[in-house]
């Protein structure tokens, strides 16, 4: 009698309506795989910059691609301030910045690139 009382009590534990709350959490891309891609996009930008200026656009295409994910996300404002609350002001400056360096890889390429033909057309490094 004590064992079918005992299940009953769990059955009643198991089916009693409880609130469910998803987390935000575990259905964005963690704080550090948003550095890791950002900083291997970075590198792959260096490589490719030194190699053809243009070859650079490749890894600012697919930053391009996870900065319009990351403003996909927060554009909704409950799910920005779920992500807020969770994670932190820091996760939504690091979604932001970490795929933003490849594009200021790609440009200071491209900057020293302008100097460097500058300076030889001028005949300053001649």
């Amino acid at each position: 009698m004590k064992r079918l009382l005992g299940f009953g009590v769990v059955l009643l534990v198991v089916l009693s309506p409880v609130d469910v709350r998803a987390e935000v959490s575990d259905k964005i891309p963690s704080l550090v795989r948003l550095w890791i891609e950002g900083l291997a996009l970075a590198v792959l930008a260096l490589f490719l910059v030194r190699w053809r200026l243009w070859l650079g656009l490749i890894p600012v295409a697919l930053s391009a691609i996870l900065l319009f994910n990351t403003w996909d996300m927060f554009r909704d404002p409950s799910m920005a301030e779920a992500v807020r609350s969770e994670q932190g002001a820091s996760y939504i400056v690091s979604a932001w910045v970490a795929p933003a360096l490849s594009f200021l890889v790609v440009g200071l390429a491209a900057l020293r690139e302008l100097i460097v033909r500058h300076r030889t057309s001028s005949g300053i490094d001649a």
